[in-house]
């Protein structure tokens, strides 16, 4: 902070916590081993995630998809995630594709590993239903990246008649575009005509497996 020249209601205000936070962390009596907030802290701070967290590593600022420090399940100590992707609700899809940066202070239910090289705003959510079965079960994970380019047969987000839904994107020889659900037996429409008021969110790039 010192380097940065930034004081704690400031490094506060802009990763979007309270002060106290920040107090917490800078208190060696406390023996705080990390915060779900690491990487926007060092990010404001301009300094490595990694190198902020434990020492380890550079102190140079990485790139911010890179990394991400969160806390383990047991709350004690903490964990290094490459290349991680916040899994969040359905209902925060259209504040984080909206926003041209990462959001910051949105409530993240686990940052999860991800294999794919995807945006910086890419993020995962767990797929309602069973209209994409039996590839995309009710309660799977799925990557979306809402820098991808959507293109004929694109696995899709999109927002249409004031709801979020997980469809296949289809052209045809007139460009006229629809969603279609992957499960043959779906008992809903087989074709959903994409209108002008309708959004696409983003493309599904993957799945999420634990190991």
């Amino acid at each position: 902070m010192k380097n940065a020249n930034v004081s704690q209601s400031e490094l506060a205000r802009a990763v979007g916590i309270k002060q106290q936070s920040i107090q917490y962390l800078c208190d060696l009596s406390k023996h705080a081993r990390g915060s779900k907030y690491t990487t926007e802290i060092a990010r404001h701070l301009q300094v490595s995630p990694e190198w902020l967290s434990n020492g380890g590593g550079h102190s140079t600022q990485e790139p911010a998809a890179t990394y991400n420090v969160v806390l383990a399940s047991d709350g004690e100590s903490s964990l290094l995630i490459r290349n991680p992707v916040p899994l969040i609700a359905w209902a925060q899809v259209m504040e984080w594709c909206k926003s041209a940066v990462p959001v910051s202070g949105i409530e993240v239910e686990e940052w999860l590993s991800c294999p794919e090289q995807v945006g910086a705003r890419a993020f995962a959510l767990r797929v309602r239903g069973g209209s994409m079965g039996p590839r995309y079960l009710d309660g799977d994970t799925i990557f979306v990246d809402p820098d991808e380019v959507p293109a004929h047969e694109s696995m899709v987000i999109a927002w249409r008649a004031g709801d979020f839904t997980f469809k296949q994107l289809q052209r045809d020889e007139n460009g006229a575009c629809y969603l279609t659900p992957l499960n043959p037996d779906w008992p809903g429409p087989k074709f959903q005509v994409l209108e002008d008021d309708d959004v696409i969110c983003g493309v599904v790039v993957g799945n999420w497996m634990k190991a």
